[in-house]
């Protein structure tokens, strides 16, 4: 009977995770030639690194309940987009803050935006 109650309780936590933080249902995999994110729905988003053109910081008002920071590559192959709080975000953001050109103080401006706005933080 114990057992039995523990693993409801697990589901139901599972259940609560995966409604508070949607946007930990999203991986990031960045590598030498593509970032790519991938959607629980089975979207997969790509963009080259070797081509890669511009990266916006997108910042709305749907904050905190919704998914408010959104990165934006964009090469000559596609757009990779993802939100703040993705699975991977972090090496995608290390690979971003260290290009040449990065716009640190767009980025900052967007970080502490909490509106509707885009930041472009490389490229044009």
């Amino acid at each position: 009977m114990l057992n039995k109650i523990f693993l409801w309780l697990k589901e139901r936590m599972k259940e609560r995770e995966a409604r508070a933080w949607p946007e930990r249902q999203i991986i990031v995999e960045i590598n030498e030639e593509l970032v790519t994110a991938k959607y629980p729905e089975g979207e997969v988003r790509e963009a080259s690194l070797r081509t890669l053109e511009k990266i916006e910081v997108i910042t709305n008002d749907s904050g905190p309940w919704g998914a408010d920071v959104w990165f934006v590559l964009t090469s000559k192959s596609g757009v990779c987009s993802f939100p703040q709080g993705a699975i991977g975000e972090k090496e995608a953001l290390k690979f971003m803050l260290a290009l040449e050109g990065f716009n640190e103080k767009e980025f900052i401006k967007a970080m502490g935006c909490t509106s509707n706005c885009v930041f472009v933080c490389w490229g044009s």
